[in-house]
């Protein structure tokens, strides 16, 4: 499991679901899902430009901050629960003895 925070967040979660062999893309290929991913990703980031040519930022202010906390809390929460099961299956972890006898 990875260390992810802030707006990355949001990208992990939809990177998921989109390479998941049960996501919304399952009739494809793996292949198929990573050349899907690679769209997702790049017009993201177009929106993302364009939205900071445009200063759509100002527009973050109109969004109350209870929003914001219950998003990326809900965010958090959701990443929690997709990573967890790499604690379950810890298969490399070594049993060592701390105890001085």
């Amino acid at each position: 499991p990875a260390m992810i925070s802030g707006a990355a967040g949001a990208m992990a979660v939809v990177i998921k679901d989109l390479m998941a062999d049960d996501g919304p893309l399952s009739d494809f290929t793996r292949d198929q899902r990573f050349e899907q991913l690679l769209m997702c990703v790049l017009l993201t980031g177009l929106l993302q430009m364009l939205c900071g040519f445009v200063q759509l930022a100002k527009l973050v202010r109109l969004i109350p901050q209870p929003a914001m906390l219950g998003f990326m809390n809900g965010l958090a929460i959701v990443i929690f629960w997709a990573q967890i099961g790499a604690f379950k299956e810890c298969n490399d972890a070594e049993v060592v003895d701390i105890r001085n006898d």
